[in-house]
């Protein structure tokens, strides 16, 4: 095995295969992406470089873009209220010795094995104004004739879309937690209890900052998909109402598929992987340095 291991051509071949699909699926498209962006372009006429064109209309005279970069803001902060905080708390519940907590852990993280299209379907129903069964639990408190139309209501649309994609990934992110919490070990926490920590110390001093890595990992993963979210919008409202659930991925598949604007619409999918690389590096950042104060 030791010759293996220092066979440099063998670690080659084993090393190839994902090395290739890795060049096929992520440098030659991203670079592909980024030199189509300074086109004008779509796919009928003439190809034309446009140079920085598209991305000074982008900043200087696209409103729709500014006002999807404002609700993917508040998609952002959404996600972490509606997705790693219940995820938190859940964690903290199940982990304790509760009957059926197996159970409940595994209603929890149900939704997670879903696709995001069956997700949006099934709350399209239950937030549907004649048959949703929301509107349906309101009736029957008493309220006979309450219809509401809860997607069309551009103060509450982009909330409730947030609540669906919360339901759907809070499962993901609680399963990251548990695994935190399963390698905190026991006797720092016995050695607490028995110098007379309650509950709430124990969660502040020994839990909370044993689960740093964790809230990191939840935290990047959480806020880069705030800036690609797609799926659950399209299904839900199509941007609507009013373009109040009108997000940046939204915007690139407007301006790429239905306008045919092909190279303004490479400039705004750069300018998302741009604010997802330095999200991811901003977080890295900003946690080894409250690491390093620790």
């Amino acid at each position: 095995m030791h010759k293996l291991y220092s066979n440099k051509m063998m670690i080659l071949a084993f090393i190839l295969p994902a090395l290739i699909l890795f060049v096929l699926f992520v440098p030659i498209p991203v670079a592909f992406l980024l030199g189509t962006s300074f086109l004008k372009w779509d796919l009928l006429s003439e190809i034309r470089f446009n140079g920085l064109g598209n991305y000074i209309y982008l900043f200087t005279k696209d409103t729709y873009f500014w006002g999807a970069v404002k609700n993917n803001l508040f998609w952002m902060v959404g996600n972490i209220a509606f997705s790693i905080i219940p995820a938190f708390v859940l964690a903290i519940i199940l982990n304790s010795k509760i009957k059926g907590r197996n159970f409940f852990r595994t209603v929890v993280f149900l939704p997670v094995a879903l696709s995001s299209t069956a997700v949006a379907m099934i709350w399209y129903f239950v937030y549907h104004h004649k048959i949703g069964i929301l509107n349906q639990i309101i009736r029957f408190l008493g309220f006979a004739n309450f219809e509401y139309a809860w997607l069309m209501d551009e103060r509450i649309a982009l909330l409730c879309v947030l609540i669906a994609v919360g339901w759907q990934w809070t499962g993901y992110y609680m399963v990251i937690f548990l695994s935190g919490l399963t390698v905190i070990p026991g006797e720092v926490i016995e050695s607490a209890e028995i110098d007379g920590a309650n509950r709430w110390q124990l969660l502040k001093s020994i839990t909370i900052p044993y689960l740093k890595p964790m809230f990191k990992i939840t935290a990047i993963l959480a806020i880069v998909s705030s800036f690609k979210g797609f799926d659950n919008v399209y299904v839900l409202t199509g941007g609507g109402p009013n373009r109040a659930t009108y997000l940046m991925a939204l915007h690139m598949y407007d301006m790429t598929f239905n306008r045919a604007m092909y190279g303004y619409g490479s400039s705004i999918a750069v300018i998302i992987t741009i604010l997802c690389v330095l999200t991811t590096l901003g977080i890295s950042k900003l946690f080894a340095r409250d690491s390093m104060e620790v």
